[in-house]
C-alpha cells in the first residue's frame, strides 16, 4: 500500500492474537458497563427527583437547580456511553448508511480547532476528493476519530514542541477501501508498545486505561476495516484506519 510522504513503514497491530483474546475483553467491557452503567442509572433518577423537588421550592437558589441540572445532564451522557460500550462488546454496530468520509473527517476536525484554540495547535486537513462512500455508522466513526485526535493531542502536550501540527488525512487505499490517517508530530509512541496499541488495555498516558483504544480497534473491525499505528521519520506517530468500500447494504 502506497504510504503518505514523510513517513517510515509501518509496524501492523496483527490481528491475530487481538482475535483469540477478543471474547475475553468483550466479557470484561461488558462487567465494567453494567457495573459502572447501573449506580449512574440509579444516579440520573436520584438528581432528575430532587431537581423536581428543587423547583418546586420557592426558598431554593438558582445555582441549586442549575448544579443539579448539570449532574443530569452529565449522568445521561455517561449512561449513553456505557451503553454504546455494551452494544460494542456485543458486537452490535448500530444503524449504518452511505457517507463521505471526508464529511465525517471535516466535522472532527473543525470541532477539535474550536476546543483545541487555546493550545496554539495547528491543526490541517488533506482530503482526497472523489473518494467512495462508505458503508458505516458515522456517529461511531466520529468517536474513533474523536479519540484518536485526544490522543495526538495529549502527545502534543508532552512534547511540548514550538509548533505543534496535527494533521487529518484521507486517501484511496486500493480498490475496496478508504484511509484515514492522523499524524502529529508529539512524542511517539514507544517501540516496544507498537505491536500492542489497542489491544490487551494498552495505554502511554499515566493515567489511562487503554479501553478507548481498544475500543477505536473493536469499532473498526466491525466495520471490516483495520487500525494501525506508526511512528512517523522524525517526530510524533501516524494512526491509520481503513474501511472497505462497496459493501453490501444489506450484509
Amino acid at each position: 500500500m502506497e504510504g503518505i510522504p514523510g513517513e517510515q513503514a509501518s509496524s501492523g497491530l496483527g490481528s491475530g492474537q487481538f482475535l483469540a483474546l477478543s471474547e475475553d475483553y468483550s466479557h470484561a467491557a461488558l462487567f465494567m458497563a453494567h457495573e459502572v452503567a447501573q449506580p449512574i442509572t440509579c444516579l440520573a433518577g436520584n438528581a432528575s427527583a430532587v431537581l423536581r423537588a428543587v423547583r418546586r421550592c420557592s426558598a431554593c437558589s438558582c445555582g441549586s437547580v442549575e448544579a443539579l441540572e448539570d449532574i443530569l445532564a452529565d449522568a445521561t451522557r455517561l449512561r449513553l456511553l456505557f451503553d454504546r460500550i455494551r452494544s460494542l462488546a456485543r458486537g452490535d454496530t448500530g444503524a449504518r448508511s452511505f457517507h463521505d468520509i471526508n464529511g465525517v473527517v471535516s466535522t472532527a476536525a473543525e470541532m477539535a480547532r474550536r476546543t483545541e484554540a487555546a493550545r496554539g495547535i495547528t491543526i490541517l486537513t488533506k482530503l482526497s476528493p472523489n473518494l467512495p462512500v462508505v458503508w458505516m455508522n458515522p456517529g461511531q466513526i466520529d468517536q474513533v476519530i474523536g479519540n484518536l485526535l485526544r490522543n495526538a493531542i495529549h502527545s502534543l502536550d508532552e512534547a511540548q514542541r514550538k509548533r505543534p501540527v496535527l494533521q487529518l488525512l484521507t486517501r484511496r487505499a486500493g480498490p475496496h477501501a478508504v484511509e484515514i490517517a492522523i499524524r502529529d508530530n508529539g512524542t511517539g509512541i514507544p517501540v516496544d508498545l507498537l505491536p500492542k496499541i489497542s489491544r490487551c488495555f494498552i495505554t502511554t498516558k499515566q493515567s489511562g486505561n487503554g479501553i478507548g483504544l481498544l475500543l477505536c480497534r473493536s469499532v473498526i473491525e466491525a466495520h471490516q476495516g483495520t487500525l494501525t499505528a506508526e511512528n512517523n521519520v522524525r517526530h510524533g506517530a501516524t494512526i491509520r484506519m481503513t474501511l472497505p468500500v462497496h459493501l453490501n447494504p444489506i450484509s
